[in-house]
């Protein structure tokens, strides 16, 4: 995004070079330069500029850094993006053994996401707990007022997992993972829909955004059923205990 308004008081206290270019020219050779990193992307670049020269007045070397800023940009965020899926950081936390862990959405759930936080507050170690917070560069369709229903949607739609991991329960013989969530309902492209972020590529490369989305789906189911299964689980008095608070000494 281009704040032009940090540009103009920028522009105060700065004096550039204006001439007269040829701005065809320099988005030309903008191209050129990106070209390496456009292919090796597989991204394809559709550049309509008119036959003849077009010379406009201004610091060719300021126009040619905005140009290229916006193009890498533009590469760096296409229907391409990022073919692997997330790390989970929840699950990575959990494999130390010794980690409070909760996955909460006060939307969807609110006494879930007090239980937690009491939980997290209380236990005698490290505690990580990872919210469903929307922002506003999720672009909600309904608005941020309906963050909260929003919430609840993506807890629905198997989006955003519900658990909490506590390590204590393990020492009791018990499962140390609960898992709060029903299974995905069916309804995560109702979800995706709603937000620009998502609705933007279905629009731009719509062949893209069906993969995607499938394979969204099953990623999903996948992970759902992995959290039941591990749920299922007792845990046993040889896996590691909760850390102890280190002692202080004066």
């Amino acid at each position: 995004m281009l704040d032009l308004a940090r540009l103009n008081a920028l522009t105060e206290n700065t004096v550039t070079a204006q001439e007269q270019f040829d701005l065809t020219e320099v988005v030309s050779q903008v191209i050129i330069s990106l070209e390496s990193k456009i292919t090796g992307r597989n991204l394809d670049v559709d550049v309509q500029m008119p036959d003849e020269k077009l010379m406009v007045w201004g610091a060719p070397a300021c126009i040619t850094q905005v140009c290229y800023n916006l193009l890498d940009n533009a590469a760096k965020f296409a229907a391409a993006g990022k073919r692997t899926g997330k790390k989970d950081l929840g699950r990575m936390a959990m494999t130390y053994g010794y980690v409070y862990v909760a996955s909460i959405s006060m939307g969807a759930n609110k006494q879930q996401t007090l239980k937690a936080l009491k939980e997290a507050e209380a236990y005698k170690g490290p505690s990580l707990i990872i919210a469903y917070a929307p922002c506003i560069n999720q672009g909600i369709r309904k608005g941020m007022g309906k963050s909260m229903e929003e919430g609840k949607l993506a807890v629905d739609s198997g989006y955003w997992p519900l658990y909490r991991f506590n390590p204590e329960l393990a020492e009791q013989g018990k499962a140390p993972l609960t898992l709060e969530s029903k299974a995905p309902d069916g309804t995560l492209r109702d979800f995706l829909a709603g937000e620009n972020r998502y609705a933007q590529l279905k629009s731009i490369a719509p062949q893209d955004s069906e993969r995607l989305q499938n394979d969204l789906e099953k990623a999903y189911n996948d992970r759902y059923q992995l959290l039941k299964y591990m749920a299922a689980f007792s845990g046993s008095a040889e896996q590691p205990k909760a850390a102890e608070e280190p002692k202080v000494t004066e």
